[in-house]
């Protein structure tokens, strides 16, 4: 009688699943920062995109706030702007998101 492989460490495809929505999520996040950061870095009116970057943050913070989402994700959002205020100040004009 042959002894049937020992499955139990071997991760449900639920877990396989939400491991690749996570790993998805975070190369699209990283994506993102880049692209934004290139686009800070070479546009011609910073204080126009200042500005613009202020007033979608503002609007998606409202989106969010109004969907069923984590407290996690209203916290972390913020932040994320945090970093892309400081690739501007880093430009040199001494301007920022806030």
């Amino acid at each position: 009688m042959t002894a049937k492989p020992n499955n139990e460490d071997a991760p449900s495809p639920n877990t396989e699943s939400e491991a690749r929505a996570k790993a998805i999520t975070l190369v699209s996040l990283a994506a993102m920062q880049g692209i934004v950061r290139a686009l800070i870095r070479t546009h011609p009116d910073p204080g126009l995109l200042k500005r613009v970057m202020e007033n979608e943050k503002e609007q998606t913070m409202a989106l969010l706030s109004e969907l069923p989402t984590h407290e996690l994700l209203l916290d972390l959002f913020p932040k994320i702007y945090q970093t892309l205020d400081l690739e501007l100040k880093a430009r040199g004009d001494g301007r920022s998101l806030r």
